[in-house]
């Protein structure tokens, strides 16, 4: 045992130490290695080398393809030109033909400019493509987005970076969505280029098979219709070449978008990594603060200013608006038709003749353009006002976010949950508003969009008319007079400019509207920023102060190596020159040398003390262990000073140099010797404490059970090896100076874990645990029981609590919450299962009683109401404790919860009134339940108490009663829920309810119906009437009978094995029919088919069978028997056999076939004709012969 943990202990120092002892390994040696694995850079710069080739080739033929394409194009516009001077002088059917060339032409151009269109953007996404990649070659750590190392960080510079991180969500996000439509893109092209090929190569195939020679069709149009088909071809081919560039072209955007999703990939893990650096040094002091609140205070007295302003703006334009429009109503009414709707006069769609007064039209439409200017302007003024409030508003929140801050950072928080929660409230709520007023201003963003088209339709609409005006100047001067005519005219040009001025002024309400959208989606995610801030902050998650991070925990492993590179620079680079400059340095002045001379004194002497004390110590203990007991205690400190004594030299030698090291005392040995010293204990003090445990457990062991030592031995070697590890190199990793390293407090993180470990292992025992519990109790042994079986499960359970519960890592608060909340919840469980079973014990009682040993119900219906009353029970303790439940996890439920909860509204429903809305509500539901409870309620005590009285009296029959009494029941649950529904608003709805039930009704009796219109159909048709053979569906059809009796409601059918069928009506009229008794005179019985023998003589089979057929006096001379030969099988010849019987003899054509039947088995049998059989000839053949 001693040897693997020895052996484990040092493999564990090879490892933390990365490689070996004291530099001793080839890891000195730094020889290059070679690269087998392309970095993600060297990649990129190789293909950034074959994309700039592919560019050179793309323009280097880039002016050949286009004067090919100019060429081809040349060629069609004369062609084209051929074919437009051709149909002037062409037939009709000429013309024809001459249009289809004429559309293959056109349609090749288009085909044609659009290749040269998608070549541009190959080549545009191409030079964006090499562009991207020179950046990234040129700078692919990405230098200039990275923030410098400070010792802190401002609030400013974390809200900067914070804005870059979600920048850079939303452009990985776009950029995300637009590589999937992309491979949308490449796929529809992928499917279309096989289409088109698949087509290419059918009308080639066409095109080859062409042939004039085999064609009966003239000259002309056989060569029309080969050079129709040379254009398709020639049109199928332009089509392949265009959709096979831009599928080149799709796939160098796609490579462009992928190659922005890795390099916006490379700035999110910057942003993040940067961010979480800042946070940790961000730090906000109360001058900050105070220097950002008198900003914010200089900036509401400015904005207080512009307010002002502002407001006397609105009131002179307010004013304005008063006075032009009570003109505009003025002479609207003394038009003699005046305009009702303005939508129409705005966009100018109203004529002016339908006023009546033409002149007067043109003045009122200038006042009301002339009246929206002045809404424009009042309405930009309101902006201007908004945007000043969202940036005050904007800057009083950045400044209650750095009070928070400042609050986090001073960790004021972290034990005070109702002053988080206050804070994070304030924010919640900011954030809540500022959404509303994001929907807002968007949506007026969305109508002033929407003002500028209906406006430039307006100036559309005014131009038009100043056109009409212009092309009938003379009719309109004629009519009203010249100077009327320049009165109009200029009144539209002063609409016109209104109307212009109205879009000038909307675009700048649009670009307010945008910076307050901006500005608010800014504030809304600093508001984010906070709140996630603020609940990271306190609660059952919050580490502590002096918590481990897990970026020093990735840091790790680089800072061993840079402590590994720099000891196997200690000990490489010394020399015996700087060996000697210490010593002359030391032993150069003689005041050193007596400091020496006197230390090297006072350790002989105190050596000289212990050597003489340590054994005598030794001895008094053994004599006092034999005096006076405590055996065990005393004998373990004899036991070390025993231990002392026999390696006092070394001990004391290696104490002394831990003193000079650790405390500097007499000579200062500096950094190297130092760490070559710590790191050189740890050998050596691990061989001295397995040397103490091997001699105190010979002296001690006896005190011990052997599986007691056993786990002794090894976890307190265990734990004092990793002591002498852990804290000797942590104070060598120490004293090269990586003070901003966290790897010194991660070895405590694993010390403090090691030593909590091994108390755990060393006292939890298994034994040790059942030996404390009770042995009595039901509770217990269930307990006993599973730790027995699932000790190692409960083990690691209690390692990992230790583990979090640790203060360097920090999560104590968590642990402590959890043990808590685990225990009460083990209480309410326990108390929420005695308080059921008590309520089913002793509820009891209320709806049974009991006589001798029967129990019988105290009322009618006493079961049904017990299950009920056990049910309701259940889900209100269930409600109470999940209400317990979620107070002792953290999340109080309060009466405002669930009064909010059950006020939630579901759905809404159309009220009585004109947009009249009634919510509906998971309260109004349960109202609505307890009225229909309610109504049974009251219906099963009308029934009781005051319908059995009547009954009583009136002696009334007990079917009756049961029928008054169901009837009453649903009568007055009927009308129960009908207040019910009224009680919860939904009065209006009784009707439509009512209507409901109706249908309901019509639908449950809707088969009854059917059966009854089809009893009347069967009646006044006779298709089918009583007597008849009828088989319903096919002949296959197992539903056949006579028809016995036709009811209102069915048809009863009676079979040939004497049992009743019954089906509906309405099913005979929907099925098909097979009635043998329809026709009055003959029917054919089913055929029949016999095989018979090739030996045989077909017309002999043919005429016995004729003769079988006429001496049969059941079946009819006319029409005569069918006899015919169907088909020649594998066995024989197939005869059909038909005969016509009379309609009298329906029920006897099964005994009439059987009789058939008979008569030619015997008639075959004396003509020795042979029925065929199926003949098989089987070979068998024998394996040993053929061998």
């Amino acid at each position: 045992m001693m040897k693997r943990i020895i052996f484990l202990l040092i493999s564990l120092f090879f490892t933390v130490t990365n490689g070996g002892f004291f530099g001793l390994d080839l890891l000195s040696k730094r020889t290059p290695k070679t690269q087998f694995i392309v970095t993600e850079y060297e990649e990129k710069k190789q293909k950034l080398e074959r994309l700039k080739k592919e560019l050179a080739d793309l323009e280097s033929i880039e002016k050949s393809i286009v004067n090919e394409i100019n060429v081809q194009l040349e060629a069609l516009v004369k062609d084209e030109k051929l074919i437009k001077s051709k149909k002037s002088q062409a037939s009709v059917l000429r013309v024809d033909f001459l249009n289809k060339q004429e559309t293959f032409i056109r349609d090749i151009k288009q085909f044609l400019n659009e290749f040269q269109q998608i070549r541009r953007q190959e080549v545009y996404h191409l030079k964006k493509n090499v562009e991207a990649l020179e950046r990234y070659i040129d700078n692919p750590v990405f230098s200039d987005l990275r923030i410098a190392d400070k010792a802190s960080y401002q609030f400013s510079e974390f809200q900067n970076l914070s804005k870059q991180l979600l920048s850079a969500q939303e452009e990985f996000i776009r950029y995300r969505d637009e590589k999937k439509r992309i491979e949308d893109e490449i796929s529809n092209n992928t499917r279309q280029f096989e289409q088109i090929e698949q087509e290419l190569k059918q009308k080639e195939k066409e095109q080859e098979k062409f042939s004039p020679a085999v064609s009966k069709e003239n000259a002309e149009d056989l060569r029309q219709k080969s050079e129709l088909i040379d254009w398709e071809i020639k049109l199928l081919k332009a089509k392949k070449s265009f959709i096979e560039e831009k599928g080149l072209s799709l796939q160098r955007e796609s490579d462009l978008i992928n190659l922005q999703l890795f390099i916006t990939k490379i700035k999110l893990d910057i942003f993040k990594k940067d961010l979480s650096k800042v946070d940790r040094k961000l730090w906000v002091n109360e001058s900050d603060i105070q220097s950002v609140q008198a900003a914010v205070e200089k900036k509401k007295q400015q904005n207080a200013q512009r307010q002002e302003r502002y407001v006397q703006e609105l009131a002179e334009l307010a004013s304005a608006r008063d006075k032009l429009q009570k003109e505009f109503d003025v002479l609207n009414e003394k038009l003699p038709t005046p305009v009702k709707d303005l939508r129409q006069l705005n966009e100018w769609l109203v004529e002016a003749k339908a006023t009546g007064d033409e002149i007067g039209f043109y003045h009122v439409a200038y006042l009301n353009d002339r009246l929206q200017t002045i809404d424009r302007s009042i309405a930009l003024i309101e902006a201007k006002q908004a945007l000043n409030k969202t940036q005050i508003f904007g800057d009083e929140l950045q400044l209650e976010a750095m009070k928070a801050w400042l609050i986090v950072t001073q960790r004021k928080l972290m034990h005070d949950d109702t002053d988080r929660q206050g804070k994070l409230d304030f924010f919640v709520s900011k954030k809540i508003d500022i959404d509303r007023e994001l929907d807002e201003y968007k949506s007026k963003e969305n109508a002033i969009t929407n003002l500028m088209s209906l406006e430039t339709r307006a100036i559309a609409h005014i131009k038009q008319g100043i056109e009409t005006l212009k092309d009938k100047k003379s009719d309109f001067a004629k009519k009203y007079g010249e100077s009327n005519y320049q009165l109009v005219m200029d009144q539209l040009a002063k609409s016109q400019n209104e109307v212009n001025e109205q879009l000038n002024l909307n675009g700048q309400l649009i670009k307010i509207y945008s910076s307050i959208t901006s500005s608010l989606s800014d504030i809304k995610r600093q508001s984010e920023m906070i709140i996630r801030k603020l609940e990271g902050v306190g609660g059952i998650w919050q580490r502590s102060a002096g918590a481990i991070t897990w970026e020093g925990i990735k840091s790790t492993i680089p800072d061993i190596k840079f402590f590994w590179e720099d000891l196997i620079n200690i000990v490489s680079h010394s020399s015996a020159t700087e060996i000697s400059l210490w010593f002359k340095q030391i032993f150069g002045d003689p005041i050193n040398i007596l400091n020496i001379i006197f230390a090297l004194l006072l350790f002989a002497a105190l050596y000289f003390l212990l050597a003489m004390s340590v054994p005598l110590l030794g001895k008094l203990l053994r004599r006092a262990q034999r005096k006076h007991g405590w055996q065990f205690l005393l004998n373990s400190f004899a036991a070390l000073f025993s231990f002392l004594n026999r390696h006092l030299v070394g001990i004391f030698l290696w104490s002394v140099f831990f003193c000079v090291m650790r405390f500097g005392v007499v000579i200062d040995f500096g950094v190297r010797v130092k760490v070559l010293f710590y790191l050189l204990s740890i050998p050596y003090l691990c061989y001295l404490s397995h040397i103490f445990m091997r001699d105190y457990l010979i002296d001690n062991g006896k005190f011990m059970s052997d599986a007691f030592r056993e786990r002794f031995s090894w976890i307190f070697q265990l734990f004092m090896f990793a002591t002498i590890i852990i804290l000797f190199f942590r104070e060598a990793f120490i004293i090269t100076t990586y003070g901003h390293s966290e790897l010194p407090t991660i070895l405590l993180a694993i010390y403090s874990i090691i030593t909590r470990a091994s108390l755990v292992f060393l006292i939890m025992t298994k034994e040790l645990i059942l030996d404390a519990l009770p042995n009595r109790g039901k509770i217990w042994l269930f307990i006993k029981e599973q730790i027995n079986q699932y000790y190692l499960i409960f083990l690691v359970i209690i390692i990992a609590l230790i583990i979090m519960s640790d203060p360097f890592v920090g999560y104590s608060k968590l642990v402590t919450s959890m043990l808590q909340g685990t225990l009460w919840t083990i209480i309410l469980i326990a108390l929420f299962w005695w308080v059921q079973k008590i309520l089913k014990r002793y509820s009891s009682d209320l709806f049974f009683v009991s006589i001798g040993e029967t129990v019988k119900e105290r009322f009618s219906y006493a079961k049904t109401w017990y299950a009920l009353f056990i049910v309701v029970s259940f889900a209100v303790l269930i409600a109470f404790v999940v209400f317990l439940f979620a107070k002792i996890w953290g999340y109080p439920v309060s009466a405002d919860n669930i009064a909010n909860f059950f006020n939630v509204e579901i759905t809404k429903i159309k009220g009585d009134l004109p947009g009249e809305t009634i919510p509906i509500t998971l309260w109004s539901i349960v109202r609505l339940i307890a009225f229909i409870f309610g109504g049974f309620l009251i219906a099963t005590i009308f029934n009781r108490y005051v319908l059995e009285r009547i009954y009583n009296l009136l002696q009334v029959d007990a079917g009756v009663q049961n029928t008054i009494s169901r009837i009453t029941s649903y009568v007055i649950v009927l009308i129960i829920v009908i207040i019910g529904l009224t009680n919860i608003g939904l009065g209006s709805w009784v009707p439509v309810a009512l209507g409901a039930l109706v249908v309901g009704i019509a639908f449950a009796i809707k088969g009854p119906a059917d059966d009854f219109v089809s009893y009347f159909i069967i009646l006044v048709e006779r298709f089918v009437k009583i007597g008849d053979y009828i088989r319903l569906n096919d002949v296959t059809s197992e539903i056949s009978g006579v028809v016995r009796k036709i009811t209102p409601r069915s048809v009863i059918l009676r079979k040939k094995n004497a049992y009743n069928i019954i089906i509906p009506n309405s099913k005979i009229t929907k099925s098909l029919v097979l009635n043998w008794n329809y026709a009055r005179s003959y029917f054919a019985f089913e055929d029949m088919y016999i095989t018979i023998a090739y030996s045989a003589d077909p017309m002999k089979v043919k005429d016995t069978l004729l003769k079988i057929l006429d001496e049969n006096p059941s079946v009819l001379k006319s029409p005569m028997p069918i006899i015919r030969i169907i088909n020649f099988t594998l066995s024989g010849y197939e005869f059909l056999i038909r005969g016509y019987l009379s309609s009298s003899n329906v029920l006897n054509q099964w005994d009439i076939r059987s009789d058939i039947r008979f008569a030619i088995a015997q008639e075959f049998k004396k003509a020795k004709i042979k029925i065929a059989v199926p003949v098989r000839d089987v070979t068998l053949e024998d394996k040993t012969s053929s061998k």
